[in-house]
């Protein structure tokens, strides 16, 4: 089941200008959305109906892969971590009904399995699945406390600027949730959009600092994080080595298993391959 296309109508109702956070006039001949306190400088374009796209950030085009025939649906060939992603949010129970904000949605992998009806999307580049193409680091462009939920799947690490938080505090309705998934052991990906691997002390105190009230923190993998980090860096290495590359691999993932099986270990905030979090606007 895909998350269902909000109408034109339904999405400007939520926007605003992300400069004057003020209301905007849709303009149906034109598929142009005005700002009157921008003048021309502040027509946002509707790119197509299905879904709804508007363009805040005139066309602008990371370089990124957005090719939405590469989406990869089949969670056996996840990693460990996209998995314990959608593991998280699943468990999290969100009403289908309610109104929720993607931030940073990107190819939306999740959204298939979390059968949320009501769901907008956003981006700073032109994902194939997404309404909204903005300046994350910047004003989000729509109205206060519109929302009953926020997703941030992997979005921290990608933004130079962590007002998104303050920001996402500002969108979400009296005592709705902000979820979290971010990771902290990773190499570099998604280059040049890649600044930051946050600690847990930081992320407790900025959401904190922002006025949430943090209801569950978890990090996210101990011993497997090992696993995932060998397979993370060294798989694609291997798979196309020697035949002795392959066996040893074989028999290194052998003694993982055995390891993680007979030696007791705890999860740990200070080595984990990232944090699941939920937090409560107050």
């Amino acid at each position: 089941m895909e998350v269902s296309i909000i109408s034109i109508s339904e999405l400007v109702n939520l926007l605003v200008c992300p400069k004057h956070q003020t209301d905007l006039l849709f303009l149906k001949d034109t598929n142009e959305i005005i700002c009157n306190k921008c003048g021309g400088e502040g027509s946002f374009k509707v790119l197509n109906s299905a879904p709804v796209k508007i363009d805040f950030n005139n066309n602008f085009s990371s370089g990124l892969l957005t090719d939405s025939s590469k989406k990869d649906s089949d969670t056996r060939n996840w990693t460990n971590w996209r998995k314990e992603n959608l593991k998280f949010l699943l468990s999290r129970n969100i009403d289908k009904d309610s109104l929720g904000l993607d931030i940073g949605a990107g190819d939306a992998l999740f959204h298939p399995f979390l059968k949320l009806e009501k769901l907008v999307s956003i981006d700073f580049t032109n994902y194939s699945g997404i309404n909204v193409i903005c300046d994350l680091n910047l004003n989000i462009p729509f109205m206060s406390e519109s929302f009953d939920f926020i997703l941030m799947t992997n979005l921290l690490e990608h933004l130079y600027d962590d007002r998104v938080i303050a920001e996402a505090y500002r969108l979400l309705k009296k005592d709705s949730r902000l979820y979290i998934t971010v990771p902290f052991l990773l190499d570099v990906h998604q280059k040049p959009f890649d600044y930051h691997r946050y600690t847990y002390l930081y992320l407790e105190k900025k959401l904190s600092q922002e006025g949430f009230k943090i209801e569950n923190f978890s990090p996210s993998g101990d011993f497997g994080t090992f696993q995932t980090l060998a397979e993370h860096y060294f798989r694609f290495k291997i798979d196309s080595g020697s035949i002795t590359a392959k066996i040893l691999w074989q028999i290194q993932k052998i003694i993982n298993f055995l390891l993680k099986k007979n030696v007791l270990v705890h999860f740990r905030n200070d080595f984990t391959g990232g944090y699941m979090i939920q937090a409560k606007r107050k």
